[in-house]
């Protein structure tokens, strides 16, 4: 079963005793130039699999881009990243294939939302 995670793109959030203890997402926001750059923190405890890290851009702003980098740990198995299905998020879903636990970040870039004419 996958385990799905959206940490807000405000708050500074603490996940604990959910499905596996220990879990844990934090937020950083930066805004310039009319873009935001979220960054979502997460945890993955060793030997577990399927668990989905997102940043997601505040309401009214869609994603523009994205990315993550493993903060530390080694060992992984990604089975998805990009964007989420709504456009208003960056996501990677992995496992850690040992013993060692993940701490992954992911990033999204967002821009407000244009209508066309």
């Amino acid at each position: 079963m996958k385990k799905h995670y959206i940490f807000s793109a405000i708050i500074l959030l603490t996940v604990s005793g959910v499905a596996v203890s220990g879990e844990s997402g934090k937020h950083r926001r930066d805004i310039f130039y009319g873009y935001e750059s979220i960054r979502a923190y997460g945890f993955i405890p060793g030997n577990t699999g399927g668990i989905i890290v997102e940043a997601l851009c505040t309401e009214g702003k869609r994603v523009i881009g994205g990315g993550w980098q493993l903060v530390s740990g080694g060992g992984y198995i990604v089975y998805g990243l990009g964007p989420n299905s709504d456009d208003n998020g960056y996501y990677i879903d992995m496992s850690s294939a040992t013993s060692e636990p993940q701490n992954v970040e992911v990033t999204a870039i967002c821009a407000n939302v244009t209508k066309k004419r």
